[in-house]
Order: structure tokens, then C-alpha cells, then sequence
């Protein structure tokens, strides 16, 4: 007999009214096949993700990082570089802002909660302090794709409304009528800049 899998996160959501009961059995499903039950959660609509990430973050004392906002983050290669790309995957973190006067490096983590992370980090970026915010795990596991695997496509998979603005914002592109305030999420600042100089003939 297979046990069920724990959705301890869940239950306590529930006792908190923010999750149905009648959605435990949804997210235990999705959990049973291999999804984290914070995406679990978000995926199954049991709770937006803005509020769970709040809820997360209130609990740990820290902050969070929405999906939209992470998809738009730039990141240039000295940042990238404090966090070894395997190392990056095996914690699941990701580098998002470091601060020279202060050596202060702030990471977006799948396990927030993991008191050994800052150290490890600290130690293998060689900086005095670290920030660890909540993110969903989709989330960090797609920044790590694609800005250390080139998969540009990456925050297409975290969910099913991810997938469908990515494919929305694919399209405006192709037709040349995307706003560069609005194209974050699929191009980095200067690519957008250059779609808009092209698509208004260069002003």
C-alpha cells in the first residue's frame, strides 16, 4: 500500500482558512506526482500565489519574490558567477541582488527555511552576509534554467497561466506592437529596446 503524500503545508493553510478542505486531496495528488507542494498549491488554484507567498514569507520573517517579477529580473554574469550552476541547482537558490558596500548577496530559495542554506552560500560566494527570500520553487528552478542554461522559454513552465502570457507575449512580438514596459518576461531590457526601435523605425 502506497502511503499518501504529506501535505503538512497544506493542512496548516487549511486550519488557517486560507486553503478549502475540499482542495487537499487536489494538491496531495499533484504532490503524489512529484510536484512541490507550494506549486501544488498555486497550480491547483487552491490559493493565489501572491497570498501564499505572503503567508511564507510572514512566517520565515523575511520577503518574497513573485514568479512575474523573477521572469523579469536582469542578471549580469559576475552575479551569476557567486553561485556555481550546480550548486545553484542542488539548493535550488538563485542569485537576484548583491551588494558591494555591505557584501551582501540576496538569493531566492525553493527552501527557505533550510538554516544551513545562508551559511553554505555565504561561504561559497565568499560574502559577509545573505538574504534569503521565498519564491516558488517552479519559479527558481526556471531562473536557474534560463539564465545558467540558456532557456529562454523556462518561466513558460511554471504553470498554466505562465504558459499562456508567454505564448500572448510571443505573439504581440511577432506582430511588432509590444510595449517594452510590458515585454519583461520573455526579452531582457536591451532586446526590448531594439524591438521597439525597429518596430517604430527608429526614433
Amino acid at each position: 500500500m502506497v502511503n499518501a503524500p504529506s501535505v503538512r503545508l497544506t493542512e496548516q493553510l487549511v486550519t488557517e482558512g486560507l486553503v478549502p478542505a475540499e482542495r487537499v486531496a487536489e494538491v496531495a495528488a499533484l504532490v503524489g506526482r512529484g510536484a512541490r507542494e507550494e506549486d501544488a498549491l498555486v497550480e491547483s488554484g487552491a490559493i493565489e500565489e501572491g497570498e501564499l507567498l505572503r503567508w511564507l514569507a510572514r512566517k520565515l520573517q523575511t520577503r518574497f519574490v513573485a514568479t512575474s517579477k523573477l521572469a523579469r529580473v536582469s542578471i549580469d554574469r559576475p552575479l551569476l558567477e557567486l553561485i556555481p550552476r550546480k550548486l545553484a541547482e542542488q539548493l535550488q537558490v538563485f542569485p537576484v541582488v548583491y551588494e558591494a558596500a555591505s557584501q551582501t548577496l540576496s538569493v531566492v530559495a525553493a527552501t527557505p527555511q533550510d538554516p544551513s542554506l545562508a551559511r553554505t552560500i555565504s561561504q561559497v560566494a565568499k560574502v559577509l552576509d545573505v538574504r534569503v527570500y521565498v519564491a516558488r520553487p517552479a519559479a527558481v528552478k526556471a531562473a536557474i534554467e534560463k539564465h545558467c542554461g540558456g532557456d529562454v522559454d523556462g518561466f513558460a513552465h511554471t504553470d498554466n497561466q505562465g504558459k499562456a502570457q508567454y505564448l500572448n507575449l510571443l505573439s504581440l512580438y511577432d506582430h511588432n506592437t509590444v510595449d517594452p514596459d510590458n515585454i519583461g518576461p520573455v526579452f531582457p531590457p536591451a532586446a526590448a529596446r531594439a524591438a521597439a526601435a525597429q518596430g517604430g523605425g527608429g526614433s
